[in-house]
């Protein structure tokens, strides 16, 4: 499901060819999944073709993770960020 905080619940899922599109006019979204959350920044101005980054605060602790470009953005990347950010909690 995917939820935008000015449209609410988009008509479309993850990994599709407008989940693709609706990430490129993005610059930030919150990813919450089964293992983990986090939110994503579009860092277009430090970043050679504008790669994103996952961002998690645990334990007064910032956390970053190199998430890629927008088309390799697909539902497995950001599960999987959100595990690895979620294992600093243990």
């Amino acid at each position: 499901v995917v939820i935008c905080p000015r449209q609410g619940r988009l008509a479309f899922a993850p990994d599709s060819p407008e989940w693709f599109a609706w990430l490129a006019t993005q610059s930030s979204f919150r990813f919450v999944g089964r293992q983990g959350r986090f939110t994503a920044h579009h860092e277009v101005l430090r970043v050679p073709n504008g790669a994103w980054r996952a961002h998690r605060h645990i334990r007064n602790h910032s956390y970053t993770l190199r998430l890629g470009p927008t088309h390799d953005l697909t539902s497995t990347v950001l599960e999987q960020a959100a595990t690895a950010l979620q294992a600093h909690l243990k």
